[in-house]
This record gives structure tokens, C-alpha cells and sequence, in this order.
């Protein structure tokens, strides 16, 4: 397929987008709309298809793809911070997925180089239509280091083939991070249970409330579905029903602790010890309690003084853990959202 050919379908795609638009504004009824618009979204169907197959064949190197749907990123609406958002939660999940796969990290800790540099993907390739993203393996080189000690050639061998294999192990742990996310929507979506037998067994009930946690904070305000897959054409999609299924999941398998998100105002910041007084809180799941304490390990690097100032709510996601008698006792803060009037997300401050 030309470089010409690309070209002039893209610009097929954005003119049909364009008048797209002015029917959608001169048309007050949405009925109305679909019906007098059908011939222009059948003719973008059609080029995206096009575009879809030119793109698929100048992108043979793209190890994932992961697809984004919601109003924060159609066109015309695109929204620049949510999608910048997203990826930070993505990355974050895959992250802490790796953690949990290498035995490696504590909630709330620092993530070691080789889990960082494993997870910085290359962003190599788009799609259209929806958001569609074709993410590669970090490019991670080798790295060998002699410090000027003569070694004889067998240990330069060696030396050299131990450095290789480091790059390549961290160039697939970033791939393999993304394969189990891909198997948590699988979860999640199909109730999958083999697979959910499967994953208790090998990262024990506490990896999998982990993996279960970050994996169901990756869709921001505004993005309705995340899809993971090898190829376009066999993608698993997880949308807000399946955070649902995810934290009933959680719930079932009842640890002295349970991920959990909500709702609140911020009225006190102690630096000094580490945590945040939140007040009249609407939790994400069934709990009387209006007020927590909520502690953290790593200092985000914003000023959280202005959390006080705050006249809107704020929206948190951490570890709520139990006292003895099964009362909450502590939450473990993972992020905080600061949000507009309108409820969309301002700013996002990570504690991990």
C-alpha cells in the first residue's frame, strides 16, 4: 500500500468526520441524525477499514494492541489529559502486574529498574476509528560492563551472552505484563473460571486482589472500554462492568484487606505522618463508615497542601485494610483524582 494511498484515506476519513459534525449540529433529534446520516458513517466505515489494513501492513513489528472507546477520545472530542491519564494508569497496572510476576515490589514501594525499564513501551503505531494503539517491547539495550579487568575471552563470552539475555528478559517481562492483563479481562468479562483458579494458584489470593486492584483503575472519566490483544481482529475488551465483576471477584476471595475507591472531601494533610483525613465518603462498595484516615508510603511530588482547597470532591483508590473484629481500620492510598465541577478528572496524584 502507497504512502499516497494512506494519505488520501486519512483525509477521506477526516472530511466525512467534518460533515459528520455540521449534520450533528444542524440536527436538533438524534433520530433524525442516524437516519439522514447513514450513507457518511458507512463511507467512514469503509475507510477506516481501508486505513486499518494499510496501517496493520506497515506495522509488522508491533508486539500489542491496546484500544480505547468513550467520548474523552473520539474525534472531535479528543481530550488530551485523559488520554495521557490512561496511559499512566496502564502503565501503572502493568507495572505492578510484572511485581507481582518477578515476586518483586510491596504496595506502595518502588518498583525495582528492571520492572520500570521492562514497562517503558514503545509507542509504535495508530489506527483509526476508535483509539487503537500499537505498543512494542521496551527497547532495553545490552548493557555490558568489563571495568577494564582483563577476562579471557571464554568469560567475555560470558559476560556478554549473561547481558544479552538480561535485555531480552526485560524486553518480554513489559509483554508478558500485558498478556496477563489481557487474561484478567478474560476474568472479568467471560468469568472465566479455570483461569481464575489458575492465577490463585500461581500468584496466591494477595498477588491477584494486586493485579485485580490496578487493573480495574485504568479506565479514567471519559474512556468506556479498554481492549488488549495480539492483533486488531482478537481483542478482549473490559469496560466499567467489568471493574464490577472484578471487585465481586475481590470480595469473594476475602483477605484481611480489599481494594477499594470513592468519593470525598479532604480536610486534613499530615506530612509528617504521612496521611490525609478524608470526610463524607461514598464508597464503591457497602461500607457505613464516612471518614478514614488515609495513609502513604512515598511522597507523590506535588504539593498536597492544596488538597485543603479543594471546594469539589476528590476521588481515591487504595488498600482498606481490617482490625481484628472486621471494622475498618486503615486505608492505603494508591491515587488521588482531583476533579472539576463537572466531575471530570483535573489531575491525578499517584502514591506509587
Amino acid at each position: 500500500m502507497s504512502h499516497t494511498l494512506k494519505t488520501e484515506t486519512l483525509q477521506r476519513i477526516i472530511a466525512i468526520d467534518g460533515e459528520l459534525q455540521k449534520m450533528r449540529e444542524r440536527l436538533d433529534d438524534p433520530r433524525l441524525f442516524q437516519i439522514y446520516s447513514k450513507s457518511l458513517r458507512e463511507a467512514k466505515t469503509a475507510n477506516e477499514q481501508v486505513l486499518t489494513e494499510i496501517l496493520a501492513s506497515e506495522n509488522q513489528n508491533v508486539d500489542r494492541w491496546v484500544v480505547l472507546k468513550g467520548e474523552a477520545i473520539s474525534v472531535g472530542g479528543g481530550k488530551l489529559g485523559t488520554f495521557a491519564n490512561f496511559l499512566k494508569r496502564f502503565q501503572l497496572a502493568s507495572r505492578h502486574i510484572a511485581a507481582v510476576l518477578r515476586n518483586d515490589g510491596d504496595i506502595g514501594g518502588r518498583f525495582s529498574k528492571m520492572i520500570e525499564v521492562s514497562t517503558s513501551y514503545s509507542l509504535d503505531a495508530f489506527a483509526p476509528g476508535s483509539l487503537k494503539l500499537g505498543l512494542s517491547r521496551a527497547k532495553v539495550p545490552v548493557d555490558v560492563d568489563f571495568h577494564q579487568v582483563e577476562l579471557s575471552q571464554e568469560e567475555e563470552f560470558s559476560k556478554i551472552k549473561s547481558a544479552i539475555k538480561e535485555a531480552e528478559d526485560k524486553r518480554n517481562l513489559g509483554m508478558e505484563a500485558i498478556d496477563v492483563l489481557a487474561d484478567i479481562l478474560k476474568i472479568a468479562d467471560e468469568e472465566n473460571k479455570e483461569l481464575f483458579e489458575q492465577y490463585k494458584e500461581n500468584f496466591g489470593v494477595h498477588g491477584v486482589l494486586r493485579i485485580f486492584h490496578y487493573v480495574g483503575t485504568m479506565l479514567p472519566n471519559g474512556i468506556d472500554s479498554v481492549g488488549i490483544g495480539k492483533t486488531l481482529s482478537d481483542v478482549t475488551t473490559f469496560s466499567s462492568e467489568s471493574v464490577k465483576r472484578l471487585k465481586t471477584l475481590a470480595k469473594d476471595l476475602g483477605m484481611e484487606g480489599v481494594y477499594v475507591s470513592g468519593f470525598g472531601d479532604v480536610h486534613m494533610v499530615d506530612h509528617l505522618s504521612k496521611k490525609i483525613g478524608i470526610n463524607d465518603i461514598s464508597w464503591d462498595i457497602e461500607y457505613e463508615m464516612k471518614n478514614v484516615e488515609a495513609f502513604y508510603k512515598e511522597e507523590p511530588g506535588v504539593m498536597l497542601g492544596k488538597l485543603l482547597d479543594m471546594k469539589e470532591l476528590v476521588q481515591f483508590s487504595g488498600k482498606l485494610e481490617f482490625n481484628e473484629k472486621g471494622v475498618p481500620s486503615r486505608l492505603e492510598l494508591d491515587s488521588i483524582d482531583i476533579l472539576s465541577a463537572s466531575g471530570e478528572e483535573e489531575e491525578t496524584i499517584l502514591f506509587s
